[in-house]
């Protein structure tokens, strides 16, 4: 991260702290103009060579609400429509529909929405502007329910995270998972000098075709009693059944050591296939 990129982040983190949301189970929604530049962060793209709306996730995993920057443009040659001095933005919560107006800058050939921040409720469901319509699990963090299993875990002394087969408790690590077929993750800690170590997954989260599994190892104190030999803590999880496509899994593990801590990430990709069967 560059220190242009690195300072807008802060920025908008220390914003952000300005405006709690007192009811975490209510729908809330602030939208603001964002005054700073944002070219060097890395927005997903929605839409059309056309039209395009812009998002980037700053939502911080575990926190009551979401956050994220949207920006957008029309390029006019393709367009008859006089766009005006707004644009509406569509939101729409579990509960309630929501809609803003957002003011529209013109140059030769676009019709141009800057940054603003959005800061909502977890319950908001999808968002619309220029008629593209983005549901919010495409780009936001959404919580996984999933279990803890007991399994023959396939052998590995390497740190990270896998999918897994699992055929009769017996588990394999693969690249390939059937789209009929619940998803599974081996969660491993690498090899450890003795044992005593203690690995615990705290939650999966799903953003896009992204999945972000938290996990946490603690290692023992000076004064436990501990086997003296090489151990591998690991877990498997079991989720439930997602649609085909190219995923990406990362492991954000924290690693609790001699009074410290300190978080490494892991990443690997894996495919849900059709059943050939």
């Amino acid at each position: 991260m560059d220190k242009k990129t690195l300072i807008i982040s802060m920025f908008i983190l220390l914003f952000v702290s300005m405006f709690p949301f007192n009811h975490i189970n209510e729908t809330n929604l602030i939208i603001i103009p964002l005054s700073r530049e944002c070219e060097n962060l890395s927005f997903e793209y929605f839409g059309t060579r056309s039209m395009s709306l812009q998002i980037k996730d700053m939502s911080k995993l575990g926190t009551e609400n979401f956050v994220f920057l949207i920006k957008g443009w029309i390029f006019k040659p393709n367009t008859n429509e006089d766009m005006g001095k707004e644009a509406v933005l569509e939101i729409e919560f579990s509960d309630s529909y929501i809609t803003k107006s957002i003011p529209i800058t013109e140059t030769n050939l676009y019709y141009n929405i800057e940054p603003h921040i959005v800061i909502t409720s977890k319950n908001i469901e999808r968002i619309k502007l220029f008629n593209i319509e983005v549901h919010t699990s495409e780009f936001l963090p959404v919580k996984q329910p999933f279990d803890v299993i007991s399994t023959e875990k396939a052998a590995t002394r390497i740190t990270g995270i896998n999918a897994l087969n699992v055929v009769d408790s017996k588990a394999e690590i693969t690249e390939e998972v059937s789209v009929d077929d619940n998803l599974f993750f081996l969660i491993s800690a690498g090899e450890k000098p003795t044992g005593g170590y203690s690995l615990k997954v705290n939650e999966v989260y799903k953003k896009g075709r992204e999945f972000i599994v938290k996990a946490e190892l603690d290692a023992p104190s000076e004064t436990d009693f501990v086997t003296q030999a090489f151990t591998y803590p690991q877990k498997a999880i079991k989720l439930g059944k997602y649609n085909t496509g190219q995923y990406e899994a990362t492991l954000e593990l924290s690693v609790n050591e001699n009074g410290e801590k300190i978080v490494k990430y892991y990443t690997v990709t894996f495919l849900i296939r059709e059943d050939t069967n």
